[in-house]
């Protein structure tokens, strides 16, 4: 008889890659549908949208890069490399919008950046099963 090797609890990775790309969908229909009415408010809108995926992604990536008891101490250095990355790639496109991109619609980037952050909000919940 074999004896069972105890391995310990294995935690399941939320599924990042369906999350962002529910959220680029729907951040393309809303461009899409925005297109013929206001061009500045939908690319305001596409901008907004990305700066709010494209630093979560990067989070994302080094989140689960590690698991287990054993990795603890590399599980807290990637968590704590993918915020403060999250963190510094936010205020830099936020930077480089505002310094690069002109004609801006501010109200329509920020509404865009709160509204994905939220959808992504309610997208790890819905999907990782909490």
């Amino acid at each position: 008889m074999r004896k069972k090797i105890a391995t310990g609890a294995q935690i399941a990775k939320p599924p990042f890659l369906r999350i962002f790309t529910s959220q680029g969908l729907v951040l393309v229909l809303v461009v899409i549908l925005l297109l013929p009415i206001d061009w500045l408010s939908a690319y305001s809108v596409l901008l907004g949208g990305l700066i709010s995926i494209v630093p979560n992604s990067y989070l994302a990536s080094l989140a689960y890069r590690f698991t287990g008891a054993r990795a603890a101490s590399d599980v807290a250095g990637s968590l704590y490399r993918g915020e403060v990355g999250k963190f510094v790639l936010t205020a830099v496109m936020f930077a480089l919008v505002f310094v690069m991109v002109k004609p801006l619609s501010a109200p329509a980037l920020f509404a865009a950046f709160i509204l994905t952050t939220v959808l992504n909000w309610v997208l790890v919940l819905r999907m990782s099963k909490f």
